[in-house]
């Protein structure tokens, strides 16, 4: 085996306001973490991690293992259909900004509002934005929240150029440097469990003393995005987490917020806009001077949230699709998993064997020819166990469907043919107020765009 001596990164050399603000400032992102990340009654005593986790298996119509041997793995993908169906109606909707400019007397100057429309038209093409938008108002109805962040975004590409027609040789016979690719703004979805608000009590992001993201990227392409930072050179590959017995003190480089892959690294970002400071911190190293202002040149978040439904006004979070339904849904499932089992009993019944002869549950399959047993020594255990599944259960299953359609989509609205024969009154009718019922839903979308 070969043995290599691992590189020796130096620790940073902090200044004394170094050292007292990214005390101060690891303080403030533990206190954040601990706060998001501890149970809350508004998620049904489950903390923000797990609530976001549950609704994203149930979005996703997850199918959990088998726990035993006769279980049934069935999942009526309600949720997931009734999430399409709402998707379904927005996306038909115009929902982008009609932008009227003024002067400063106040009087409007129509030429430019139609010319800044035509530039966001045309930036929102560059970016692609119909699919970004169709992303975040998914995200929106799964878990209630949705954060978007805009930014200037410049790429770096290797341009190649070959000096000669290639000729099959081995050597290199082409140029090569690293060039600029376009650069344009954009707007991307960032997960829910990669931001962190300063005060989980204000229900408007503007209001937030400060927000901060964690993302987590390798080692490697950390490094072509921070190579030519000054510190960089200081970042460490492994690290201990912060507040854990073994992390090395609050000056120390060797800490880091979350949990992570080996070999990645953790890249903070931390905005203040009361204050006009930026912060970014990789692997717990300060990357960035003390103080810095906001470098996208507006002193506000980049950052924009917007919730579905409000839990309370005195929490950040929102409600969503998913959690107001997904209890019901559970319900209608194991229902429809009970009778998957009582109709496979129904085809299969257990039965007692009383003929004092060991046989086979092949018995029960069709055209199975047994010898040497006498009539009625297999019987059933109980005369109605083989009736299968009774009209009363499946007035109960349409029961509880029904009461999930209440609450979200009827299957008219989705493009479902309605049961029994309504008229056409009765089908315009539910139409209607399921778009009254997609009011709030429409206004949300509005106020996220």
């Amino acid at each position: 085996m070969l043995e290599t001596e691992e590189d020796i990164i130096e620790e940073p050399k902090y200044s004394e306001d170094e050292i007292t603000y990214l005390g101060a400032l690891r303080t403030r992102l533990e206190n954040a973490r601990d706060m998001r990340d501890r149970e809350h009654e508004e998620f049904d005593g489950m903390s923000y991690v797990t609530n976001h986790e549950l609704n994203e298996k149930i979005a996703n119509t997850f199918i959990e293992p088998k726990r035993n041997k006769e279980d049934t793995t069935f999942q009526s993908g309600t949720v997931r259909q009734k999430l399409f169906a709402v998707l379904s109606a927005l996306v038909n909707l115009d929902l982008s900004g009609d932008i009227s400019a003024f002067d400063k007397e106040g009087l409007e100057i129509q030429a430019l509002g139609d010319a800044m429309e035509d530039i966001i038209t045309k930036t929102d093409e560059l970016d692609t934005d119909d699919e970004k938008k169709y992303i975040r108002q998914y995200e929106l109805l799964k878990h209630g929240t949705v954060f978007v962040e805009e930014l200037w975004e410049e790429k770096t590409s290797k341009e190649k150029k070959l000096k000669g027609k290639f000729a099959g040789k081995i050597e290199k016979q082409w140029s090569e440097k690293v060039a600029k690719a376009f650069a344009h703004p954009t707007r991307n979805v960032i997960p829910g469990i990669n931001v962190y608000l300063g005060d989980i009590t204000k229900y408007n992001a503007p209001d937030q003393p400060f927000i901060f993201t964690v993302d987590m990227k390798p080692y490697e392409e950390a490094g072509r995005m921070f190579e030519e930072w000054e510190r960089w050179k200081n970042v460490p590959k492994q690290v201990k987490n912060f507040g854990s017995q073994e992390d090395g003190g609050v000056f120390s480089t060797a800490w880091k917020l979350l949990e992570s892959q080996e070999n990645y690294v953790e890249i903070i970002r931390y905005q203040d806009k009361w204050n006009n400071e930026f912060a970014l911190i990789i692997n717990g190293v300060l990357m960035t001077p003390v103080g810095l202002p906001l470098p996208w040149g507006y002193e506000d978040y980049n950052v924009a949230q917007q919730n579905l439904e409000p839990i309370h006004a005195k929490f950040a979070y929102g409600k969503s699709l998913v959690s107001r339904t997904r209890n019901k849904v559970a319900l209608l499932d194991e229902m429809w998993r009970l009778a998957v089992l009582k109709t496979q009993q129904s085809y299969k019944t257990p039965s007692v064997n009383i003929s004092g002869r060991m046989v086979s549950n092949r018995v029960f399959m069709p055209g199975v020819i047994t010898y040497g047993l006498q009539p009625n020594t297999i019987v059933p255990i109980n005369e109605k166990i083989g009736q299968g599944v009774t009209v009363a259960e499946m007035n109960m299953l349409q029961a509880v469907q029904e009461s999930i359609d209440s609450e979200t989509t009827s299957p008219t609205f989705a493009g479902q043919q309605a049961k029994g024969d309504p008229t056409a009154t009765e089908i315009i009718e539910l139409q209607r107020q399921a778009k009254m019922m997609m009011g709030l839903t429409v206004f949300a979308m509005s106020m996220l765009e």
